[in-house]
């Protein structure tokens, strides 16, 4: 695909991180659930629920603001969905991704983030 494609294999990938990005956005504004999509290149990342009243300058605040257990818990309810990941709900986007998949995700997170949210399990880390 990278040598059939070129440059828009690239911008492909991004419009998919973007639609995922921007879903998440809409469910902390929408649902006041502190979900993001963390990651690096384009794309290697994870789901992520962050206490944003914290500092995030560098990987060691993230990891001090990030619950991991209510990231432990969207992984295995994404498992129980179809959607393998590890421990983390880490992820990586690429060209046999297409947009309907990346929709597909983005609504099982969002339906798996409610049932968390309604199950009363707790996004932010205690302090």
């Amino acid at each position: 695909l990278l040598h059939e494609k070129g440059e828009a294999y690239y911008d492909e990938v991004r419009l998919r991180r973007d639609l995922l990005k921007d879903r998440m956005a809409k469910l902390r504004t929408e649902h006041q659930i502190p979900i993001h999509l963390v990651g690096y290149g384009d794309f290697n990342g994870s789901f992520l629920f962050v206490d944003e009243d914290r500092p995030l300058n560098n990987a060691r605040d993230l990891a001090h603001a990030a619950n991991p257990v209510a990231a432990l818990t969207l992984s295995l309810m994404l498992r129980r969905a179809g959607f393998y990941t590890y421990s983390l709900p880490f992820l990586f986007l690429g060209g046999a991704h297409e947009r309907a998949d990346i929709e597909h995700l983005a609504d099982t997170v969002e339906k798996s983030v409610l049932e968390m949210k309604s199950a009363g399990i707790p996004f932010s880390v205690p302090r």
